[in-house]
């Protein structure tokens, strides 16, 4: 473990996992998206209480938007190349056909 990343005894992993916590913990939330990797199994929820498709449609955005950011800040890219990187990804995944 790298000493640097501890802050009060909690790596910064496990301190990101308690603000994790503490933000789903939270009164008043009107939507939330959790993802999870664990080994090489990714599990997710979204669920939200917006009665308009216009309102969960920009909040979606806004989410899509803030985590192309974060990965791109930490990746140390620039946000329009994960924002590509994603679309590839969507691209090659197979696709469910609708009714």
């Amino acid at each position: 473990m790298w000493l640097g990343s501890l802050v009060g005894g909690m790596s910064e992993f496990e301190s990101d996992v308690e603000t994790a916590r503490s933000l789903l913990d939270r009164e008043g939330l009107d939507g939330f998206f959790v993802g999870v990797v664990d080994d090489e199994e990714l599990d997710y929820v979204l669920s939200h209480e917006f009665e308009d498709a216009e309102t969960t449609g920009m909040r979606a955005l806004s989410l899509l938007a803030a985590h192309v950011e974060s990965f791109s800040t930490q990746a140390g890219v620039p946000a329009e190349q994960v924002a590509e990187d994603v679309v590839r990804l969507l691209d090659a995944q197979p696709r469910e056909e609708q009714d």
